[in-house]
């Protein structure tokens, strides 16, 4: 019985979450667009949680955000201070419950799901605290893989192999992801970063929104290669 209570809960739950990953219905804020120089602005945002079947947690709590175009920006906090939330919001990954997310002059709220992620795909590059490899494939496929999703015309100029060879990843071309070692993973985030990731924004690919998320500071070689791009 008690498990049964339980299964409908979880329902419900699920039920309120997919209820909130929908866009928001149209109204006149659907046409609000950033004030002149600037790229993000967020307006009174609120994200909560449902954690049962009659309580949510509430995260973020009425934040008011601007941030001019060509600005670098650090968010930090302790742990759990709801930083992922903010930025996953900013960057089209999750929505707000209420307030304006106003990105590129789009007020991301009022976008589809499928439209968020072409949001994503035009505007925004992540780079994540872990490495998020496609382990089913070798590092040449996760790098080609990821030059054939960004669909622009001049990826097809890439020399994968070349590309490896700069970077001294030769030996993990047709490895998958988990025969790699911890510090040849490392090197291939590295390396993915720099021709994936740099060529993108550097080159005017996408549009100028970067969003980073890293446990370490890379201090390798070839780290200090790419920062010093």
């Amino acid at each position: 019985m008690l498990f049964l209570i339980q299964q409908k809960s979880l329902k419900l739950i699920e039920k309120k979450i997919i209820k909130w990953r929908k866009k928001r219905k149209k109204d006149s804020n659907i046409h609000l667009r950033n004030n002149p120089g600037y790229v993000i602005e967020l307006k009174n945002v609120f994200k909560s949680y449902p954690i049962s079947r009659n309580s949510v947690t509430p995260i973020l709590k009425g934040v008011d955000l601007s941030i001019k175009r060509g600005e670098f920006v650090i968010l930090f906090g302790k742990s759990g201070s709801s930083k992922s939330t903010l930025l996953n919001i900013m960057s089209g990954l999750d929505r707000a419950n209420y307030g304006d997310v106003i990105v590129e002059n789009i007020n991301l709220p009022y976008l589809s799901n499928e439209e968020l992620t072409k949001f994503r795909r035009q505007y925004v590059a992540f780079i994540f605290q872990k490495y998020h490899l496609l382990n089913n494939i070798t590092g040449y496929e996760n790098v080609e893989t990821g030059l054939i999703l960004q669909k622009h015309k001049d990826t097809k100029n890439f020399n994968i192999k070349k590309a490896f060879e700069e970077f001294d990843l030769l030996d993990v071309v047709d490895k998958y992801p988990s025969q790699m070692l911890g510090g040849q993973q490392q090197r291939f985030f590295e390396f993915v970063f720099r021709y994936l990731f740099y060529s993108r924004i550097f080159r005017g690919h996408i549009g100028n929104l970067l969003f980073i998320k890293l446990a370490i500071v890379i201090i390798s070689e070839n780290g200090n290669k790419i920062w010093n791009l």
